[in-house]
């Protein structure tokens, strides 16, 4: 755990993923290829960010199931969630990401109303128009002792400014 003082952690599952909208289809799926998806979440406002992602997952007619657990730290001064539907880019030789859709929660709001089990509209990044929807849920726990009996799993994985680090039950 890091030294900047903590009020919990928040989990979140990311469930399932929709691309339809009013308007037809949000996500740009190439009938060539698999669309493969995963979604990452960051929690920004803290004494630095904090951010976890699922494993990619594979668009199957309409929606995308992903089924996984994110265990986040959620630090003093926190105040946005932002939940990113992601899928890998390619420039040359070089693997980046490039975020499909997203939305920003504040965190005061999901403590207030948590537990939560949602379907979130998304938005596209550019223009703003729609992106589809995301059903998550999230729960917060007070510290590490709730997390281990709540039955967390040992080797959660989250990124604190780019770095993985390995959130073990019992852990530091």
């Amino acid at each position: 755990m890091s030294s900047t003082k903590s009020r919990g952690f928040l989990l979140i599952k990311a469930g399932q993923g929709s691309g339809k909208t009013q308007h037809g289809f949000a996500w740009d799926s190439d009938a060539e290829s698999t669309f493969e998806a995963f979604v990452r979440v960051e929690i920004r406002g803290g004494a630095h960010s904090v951010k976890a992602q699922t494993a990619k997952a594979a668009l199957d007619g309409e929606t995308i199931t992903w089924g996984e657990e994110m265990r986040l730290e959620l630090l003093n001064g926190s105040n946005e969630l932002r939940l990113m539907l992601c899928r890998e880019k390619f420039l040359g030789q070089k693997k980046g990401t490039a975020v499909i859709s997203a939305c920003g929660i504040y965190v005061n709001d999901i403590l207030e109303a948590a537990p939560i089990d949602k379907y979130f509209e998304l938005f596209k990044p550019s223009g703003g128009g729609e992106g589809g929807l995301i059903r998550v849920t999230m729960r917060h726990e007070k510290g590490l002792s709730e997390l281990d009996s709540a039955g967390a799993s040992a080797g959660d994985k989250a990124t604190q400014d780019g770095q993985t680090t390995e959130n073990k039950k019992g852990g530091k």
